[in-house]
Order: structure tokens, then sequence, then C-alpha cells
């Protein structure tokens, strides 16, 4: 996932190319899964991968909430409000990641918190223009 995150996106070829790699990921985070069904890691990554390359935020959404209902971990509620916020449910996207930071140590996290802050911000803006 790293390796076609950090690909550019500038022509058609580019993007292309990204999408062969999220698709190698997949295969790869499958491959996990038929191993190991109850890998939460694998399935996170292959919701992953449809978010960023396919922008299948549905498919995606329902992924990240079964992996929840294994996995008690910060990532899987920063990844839910993620998605929320993407589908424009800010308040769902704010009560997860406030579910994010209550988790051990994350109470501070910067990157958590800034994330919540556009949050706020995106749904101040929404609520505004209504």
């Amino acid at each position: 996932l790293l390796q076609a995150r950090e690909m550019r996106r500038e022509t058609e070829s580019d993007k292309q190319k990204r999408s062969v790699i999220y698709g190698k990921a997949v295969e790869f985070f499958e491959k996990a899964l038929s191993l190991d069904p109850k890998n939460a890691y694998a399935a996170q990554g292959v919701a992953i991968a449809l978010v960023e390359d396919k922008k299948d935020y549905k498919s995606a959404l329902t992924i990240f909430n079964k992996v929840r209902e294994t996995v008690r971990e910060p990532h899987v509620y920063v990844n839910l409000g993620h998605v929320f916020a993407e589908l424009r449910q800010y308040s769902k996207a704010i009560e997860n990641y406030e579910i994010a930071l209550t988790k051990d140590g994350k109470a501070n996290d910067p990157v958590i918190l800034s994330c919540l802050g556009r949050t706020w911000l995106n749904r101040g803006r929404l609520e505004r223009d209504i």
C-alpha cells in the first residue's frame, strides 16, 4: 500500500500503474486472509486499497465495521472516521475519531486531533451552507 500511495497520479499512465500496485497489494492481503480468515490487518489492507484505489467507500465501510467487531484498536476507528468523513457523515466520523482518542496513549495524538478538527470544520461548513 505504501508504494502505491507514494506513486504519482499526474497522468493516466501513472494512475494505471498505481492501480496495478494496489491490485497486487490486495492479492497479498487476500492470500493472507485465505490462510487466516480472521486476520484483521489483512482485511483492513483490502479496505484501505478499496478506498484509495477505487473510491469504494461503502464496501470499505462494511469491512472496517467487521474488523471493529474483532479489533478494538485506535487505527480501526481512525479508518472508520476517514470513510465516514468522505461519505459526509460527519457526526459518525467525529464519533469514531473521538473513540480513537480514548484508546491507550492516543488522547493527544496530533494526527487524530487534526482529523477531528478537519471534520468539525467540514461539518460546520456543510451546516452553514444548508
